[in-house]
């Protein structure tokens, strides 16, 4: 939601809209057609203090806007986009997240967490979870959801092995892991 709490922002598999929000009803008021991405969606997607939407493709960031900033009604626009470089062959973006100090963390299927800022210029160096090694073939399965951070920017991810977390530094703009916990077969 917008910073005056009248616009949603959201995407679908084909494209981004947003919606402006009335006590009893809500009007599509914007969509832009993207292209068909089925990696593509918005459940892990945000506003930014700046009112601009920030989302996560296949292998990519994208942020979106409105043509002119003093119109939130006006059509939409793709303001900036920025490939993340993937590691293993079929690694996808799972989803991303503002700190409480505005910059953006990823995660992907295998594990990686990484930053950006708010221009999606890479910070630090990506941090990879305990486990990958453990999961062989099945590693598309490694992490399929997102994950949640606190205020002091503790990252906790669930994969198909472990429960981590992680911390990122901005004094020292990077990634540690805390801990990882590992779940107990139960056949």
């Amino acid at each position: 939601m917008t910073n005056d709490n009248k616009y949603f922002w959201a995407s679908s598999l084909t494209g981004v809209f947003k919606v402006r929000v009335e006590p009893e009803k809500m009007t599509m008021v914007g969509y832009k057609y993207r292209d068909v991405n089925w990696q593509f969606h918005g459940a892990y997607a945000f506003v930014g203090n700046d009112d601009l939407y920030y989302t996560a493709g296949n292998d990519n960031i994208m942020v979106w806007g409105n043509t002119n900033s003093t119109d939130p009604e006006s059509p939409i626009e793709k303001v900036r986009e920025q490939n993340i470089t993937m590691k293993f062959p079929k690694e996808h973006l799972v989803g991303i997240s503002m700190t409480w100090d505005g910059s953006i963390i990823w995660i992907s299927s295998y594990g990686r967490v990484g930053v950006v800022d708010t221009n999606i210029t890479a910070i630090g160096e990506p941090l990879q979870l305990p486990g990958l090694d453990e999961v062989g073939e099945d590693s598309r399965h490694y992490v399929t959801n997102s994950f949640a951070m606190d205020r002091k920017n503790g990252i906790y991810i669930v994969t198909s092995r472990y429960m981590c977390k992680a911390e990122y530094s901005t004094a020292d703009k990077a990634l540690k892991l805390v801990w990882a916990t590992q779940y107990h077969e139960t056949n």
